[in-house]
Formats: structure tokens, C-alpha cells, sequence
């Protein structure tokens, strides 16, 4: 038998075969082209969008930055000790320097600032606290503080941190201390002044009718002896109701041309009684020269006498 071989023309099965799978190939490569070309425009786009958000970031940076300076600035400047607290560990996070020179204060003492009573007290609370005034002593002496607390909420509405504030007032509570104790003072002169007045003019009554009696008893040495004394005492108390007076009142000195030989010689007489008493004999000795001196002659008479 013969045999028989079959072959394919252009129009035959096996050029179809080719020609559909020349298409698909052309029609995948063209997909995959576009699909290349618009991932290649979304990563451009991605890649702007990212440009866009670093120099959104950089931007927001700088300007938390700018307001970490300002707010930085803002806390050196406050003339109070300003604290960031974590209450549940007793932590302190931040600190201005008021803040840090009040700790240097309490190194010395070897406690810190929540070691002290009643501020840990008030910073375990954790409630809002305005000005509250607190006082406690440290190495012997009372200290005085104004003390504000503010709570932080965190995420869950929960006091994480505590902003606490501190001004030391001990020295504005010292001087209203003092300055009430001079008003007292001040109010006691003045009674202690008005006695003062009272008593003098009596006194000087009571001097000038023992000094008569004294004159009288010339004749009588024993007798005159005990008006000399009183003589004596009325004069030592008027000096010390003078005394008083000057204390209690701004002395201002009265200058004038005076004799320091009268002066010391009125002094000097002034004390006699008590001299002779104790058995000292006084004797006076001047130079013969003696100028005139411009002096308060009050002043240096009493000076004399206590001398």
C-alpha cells in the first residue's frame, strides 16, 4: 500500500495555532506593559505623597520643637518650683530651675521632696489642689510653702502625672511675724509712755518736797540721812521712767554750746547719796580750760549717771 504523509498549509490547523498564540502573548505583554506603567504612576504618586508627608512631618517638628523652646522658656521664667510627679512611682520627670535649687535646698537635710509629709500626703491624694498652705520644719527651723497641685489625665481619663507647684513664703511669713511683734510692741510703748507721764508728775513732787525736808533737817544729820535717800530714790526712778521714754518714742538729739563741768558735776551730784551709802568718797577734777562743746546735754548726763 502506498504512503500517505499529511501536511499543513498556511490556512492549516497547525498556522492557526500559532496565530492565536502570537496574540495572547501580544495581548499579555501589552496587559503587563499597562499594569507596569500604572504601578509606575501609583509609586510616583506614593513617592509624592511620602515627599509630602517628611516635609509635613519636618514642618511639625520644628514647630513642636519651637514650642518645646517657648514652653521651656516659659517654665525658667516662673519665679515658683514647678514639678512633673508620677505619684505612683514618686518620680519626678521634669523640673524648672526654682525647682531643682528648692531640691538643693533639701539635700542638706537627706530628704527629698516627696519624703516630706505633708506634700506626699497632698501629691497621693490626687485631687486639684490651689494654694494651699502648708508648714513643716526642717534642721530646726519652720518652713512655709504654698502649695498648688494639678492633675494630668492619660488615655483613660486617669491621673498619670501631677503638675505641683511650690513658693516658698518662709520669709514673707517671717517678717509678718516680726512686723506684727513691733506693732505690739509699738502699742505697748505707747500704754508704757502715757504710765511713764503719769508717774513722773507725782514723782516730781515727791523729789521737791523731800528736797525741801532735807534743806529743813540740817540740824538733824540722822533724820536728813533718810530724806537724802529719798531724795536719792526719786531721782533713780525718774531716770528710769526717762529711760522708758527714750525707748519707747525716736529720740532726736538737741545739739547746743553746753559746759561738760556742769554736766559731769550735776551727774556726779546726782549719785552722791548712793556713794556716801557705800562708803565712796567722790572727788571731781577739771582742767581749767575746758571749752563749751556743743552736745545734748540730757543725753550725756544720763550717759554720765550710768557711767
Amino acid at each position: 500500500m502506498p504512503e500517505t504523509t499529511v501536511t499543513s498549509g498556511p490556512g492549516g490547523p497547525s498556522g492557526e495555532f500559532l496565530e492565536k498564540a502570537f496574540r495572547t502573548f501580544q495581548e499579555q505583554s501589552e496587559m503587563l506593559e499597562k499594569s507596569h506603567a500604572d504601578l509606575k504612576a501609583r509609586l510616583a504618586a506614593a513617592q509624592l505623597d511620602l515627599q509630602r508627608k517628611n516635609e509635613e512631618l519636618a514642618t511639625r517638628l520644628l514647630e513642636l520643637e519651637a514650642i518645646r523652646r517657648h514652653l521651656a522658656g516659659t517654665l525658667e521664667s516662673i519665679t515658683d518650683a514647678v514639678f512633673i510627679v508620677d505619684p505612683e512611682t514618686d518620680a519626678v520627670s521634669c523640673a524648672n530651675g526654682c525647682a531643682t535649687r528648692l531640691l538643693e535646698g533639701l539635700s542638706p537635710a537627706g530628704v527629698t521632696l516627696l519624703e516630706l509629709e505633708p506634700v506626699a500626703k497632698l501629691i497621693h491624694a490626687g485631687v486639684k489642689i490651689n494654694d494651699r498652705n502648708i508648714s513643716f520644719r526642717l534642721n530646726g527651723e519652720v518652713r512655709y510653702w504654698m502649695l498648688s497641685i494639678i492633675p494630668m489625665p492619660g488615655r483613660e481619663n486617669e491621673a498619670t502625672q501631677e503638675v505641683v507647684s511650690i513658693k516658698d513664703v518662709t520669709e514673707e511669713k517671717n517678717l509678718e511675724v516680726r512686723l506684727a511683734r513691733e506693732d505690739r510692741m509699738a502699742a505697748l510703748g505707747k500704754v508704757a509712755a502715757s504710765v511713764a507721764h503719769e508717774i513722773r508728775n507725782p514723782l516730781a513732787a515727791i523729789e521737791g518736797f523731800a528736797v525741801l525736808l532735807e534743806r529743813d533737817l540740817v540740824d538733824r544729820p540722822q533724820t536728813r540721812s533718810l530724806a537724802s535717800k529719798t531724795v536719792y530714790a526719786a531721782r533713780r526712778l525718774n531716770s528710769v521712767v526717762g529711760n522708758l521714754l527714750t525707748h519707747t518714742r525716736e529720740y532726736r538729739p538737741s545739739l547746743t554750746l553746753c559746759s561738760m563741768r556742769d554736766i559731769v558735776s550735776d551727774a556726779v551730784g546726782f549719785i552722791v547719796p548712793m556713794a556716801e551709802d557705800h562708803g565712796v568718797v567722790t572727788n571731781m577734777q577739771f582742767a581749767p580750760d575746758l571749752p563749751l562743746q556743743r552736745l545734748d546735754a540730757v543725753m550725756l548726763r544720763q550717759v554720765m549717771v550710768n557711767l
